[in-house]
């Protein structure tokens, strides 16, 4: 009874972050104020990212050269993927598609990270709507930026992940490889196969992830070069990468500065993990929601250390909430989570919320005024952004030591055949997450 209680509860709550959020974006799409008034910016097609991609693939499909400057899209962008993303052009689909298919890809980026994350009570979808509806991922609704299909793909490999079955563990690797071939920061991920139940199955993970690679490199080659020739270079109101803080204070060199900074948050994180190396090796397999998180924050972290993107690739933020949800194991734990929590809330909304009251109170009184703000905005931005980045970078380093230990360290892994036996010694304590049906696959 206990637990169709909680399965109600999930499904309600589910059902209401899908309605407000369903509605927010709809409303959004609509009123072009909202992109003016978050300094989102309206552009002259709607999902502009998505536009692109399928101006590529009618360009190729014309014989033309997507990687080259595109007379088809009205910014000329040339073509930075995988040739993968070119046969929309192939199969038929133009520019025409882009509406239908940007709303298909919103429509499934909603339901598939809904039926990851399940939010069980009111405190969870608020939060989860709070995310969702932030001004960051707006910016990715509203450009219909493919990193919005990584995330479906993603969560396909995240579903598959949370199976006891190898081969659905299996095909969780191989949708991580995917990912990667959409677009190669996804590359970041493959630190989930440290969550393999055995060494044997770490391997394959492994194997299968470089099988794809390399039987997609013909398509892979082109794409990488041309983004070696066009890497964008963003700055200021949500921009994304290690450099934009450094960009913002005006300092020289900022690649040196973000690399030095990086180098020190490195070094930070590898320094407060050193108790675990103290610990023995533990033999149970991570909980589904430390998993997540590390995916979340791989790419996270992957994404900005790359130094060259927008705030939207905060979509991969939803993987860290059940985790966010929860206590840690000691009261310091317990801190950083709630720490993080409040951070990731105040980074997706700081930047929308300021450019709001600019535009709405303060640049029509004073323009110098407003550009004196702005400033300040986007550095004190970046470091929450910073800072946000820090605390992802430790929780890598203690789960990338645990995992690892786990699987590599002296006898603490057992066989793939003594995990399927009856009775096996490996048996996971359930977490509150992981004790509720909702939770699972």
């Amino acid at each position: 009874m206990a637990e169709r209680l909680r399965g109600l509860a999930t499904l309600k709550w589910s059902a209401l972050v899908m309605l407000v959020i369903a509605g927010v974006w709809t409303l959004s799409l609509s009123r072009p104020a909202v992109w003016n008034a978050t300094g989102i910016g309206q552009s002259g097609v709607p999902f502009f990212d998505l536009y692109g991609l399928l101006a590529a693939g009618e360009l190729a499909a014309l014989g033309g050269n997507p990687y080259a400057l595109n007379p088809l899209d009205p910014y000329l962008r040339p073509h930075v993927y995988t040739g993968w993303w070119l046969a929309t052009g192939s199969i038929g689909l133009t520019r025409a598609d882009t509406l239908w298919l940007g709303r298909l890809q919103l429509a499934l980026t909603l339901v598939a990270a809904i039926a990851l994350i399940r939010p069980r009570r009111a405190s969870e979808a608020l939060f989860m709507i709070a995310v969702l509806a932030s001004p960051a991922l707006l910016m990715a609704v509203n450009r219909g930026n493919n990193d919005l299909v990584v995330f479906i793909v993603l969560c396909g490999a995240l579903g598959c992940l949370r199976q006891a079955t190898p081969g659905f563990r299996l095909l969780g690797a191989i949708f991580v490889a995917t990912a990667a071939v959409l677009k190669y920061y996804p590359l970041a991920a493959i630190g989930v196969a440290l969550a393999a139940r055995s060494r044997r199955e770490f391997w394959l993970a492994i194997g299968a992830t470089a099988l794809v690679l390399l039987l997609a490199w013909p398509d892979l080659a082109p794409g990488l070069a041309s983004a070696g020739r066009f890497k964008p270079s963003p700055q200021g109101l949500y921009a994304f990468g290690a450099p934009a803080l450094f960009i913002a204070l005006e300092l020289r060199s900022p690649n040196s500065w973000a690399l030095a900074a990086g180098l020190l948050v490195a070094a930070l994180s590898g320094w407060s993990t050193r108790e675990q190396w103290k610990q023995p090796p533990g033999s149970a397999p991570p909980r589904t929601l430390d998993l997540e998180f590390f995916c979340g924050a791989a790419l996270i972290v992957g994404c900005f250390s790359l130094g060259a993107s927008y705030v939207y690739k905060m979509i991969f933020a939803v993987w860290l909430l059940p985790r966010l949800w929860t206590s840690g194991a000691s009261p310091a734990a317990t801190l950083r989570l709630r720490l993080t929590r409040r951070i990731l809330l105040a980074m997706l909304w700081f930047e929308g919320v300021t450019a709001i009251v600019i535009n709405t109170l303060i640049g029509p009184r004073s323009v110098s005024l407003a550009n004196e703000v702005l400033s300040a905005a986007i550095v004190t931005s970046q470091l929450l952004t910073w800072l946000l980045i820090a605390l992802l970078s430790r929780e890598l380093a203690a789960w990338g030591i645990s995992q690892g230990r786990r699987l590599f360290g002296s006898g603490s892994v057992p066989s793939l055949t003594a995990i399927r036996a009856e009775g096996s010694a490996v048996r996971v304590p359930p977490s509150p997450s992981d004790a509720d049906p909702a939770r699972n696959w």
